[in-house]
């Protein structure tokens, strides 16, 4: 047909194929984020539970739909931000746009480490507490700090793997 060109390549071995993925740094970075949302995911799931019953005494119940809610807000938030926002800048269509599209990734891991080091200070805030005998309730503020640091963790990690797609 008029205006295709038909180029036959050589088929590549595996190895070369591979090696070829590994010098694509988009690849790499999309292959890592889908790694650390899903290991974030899992692991920050499987804690929060035994974080919430231990430091906050709280019931399975509230535990469950407390994880649903935060894992769930932090994700939608990152998913629903994250993709335009790489877009608006260039996406991955030229090198200048992929340069501005890695240094927004890298902002968004860093909201994410921000916000695991405000989990963790919220944690350490509330250990203190209870050595001194404080007592818990569901509208206490350094809880509503923790879920607030997990759902910021969720939403960088998210808006960074749903931008790379």
């Amino acid at each position: 047909p008029q205006g295709t060109t038909s180029r036959i390549e050589p088929e590549l071995s595996v190895c070369s194929q591979l090696a070829l993925l590994w010098r694509t740094r988009v690849y790499v970075y999309t292959a890592l984020t889908i790694a650390v949302v899903a290991f974030v995911t899992s692991g920050i799931q499987f804690l929060l539970d035994r974080v919430l019953t231990a430091l906050w005494g709280l019931d399975k119940s509230f535990n469950t739909t407390a994880i649903l809610f935060i894992t769930g807000s932090g994700s939608l938030a990152g998913v629903a931000i994250g993709p335009p926002l790489v877009d608006s800048r260039g996406g991955f269509d030229d090198a200048p746009g992929v340069a501005r599209t890695f240094g927004i990734l890298r902002t968004m891991f860093v909201l994410s480490s921000a916000g695991a080091v405000a989990g963790i200070a919220a944690t350490l805030v509330r250990l203190g507490a209870l050595e001194e005998g404080f007592a818990v309730t569901k509208l206490d503020p350094v809880l509503w700090w923790f879920a607030s640091a997990v759902a910021l963790v969720f939403g960088g990690c998210n808006a960074a793997m749903a931008a790379n797609f």
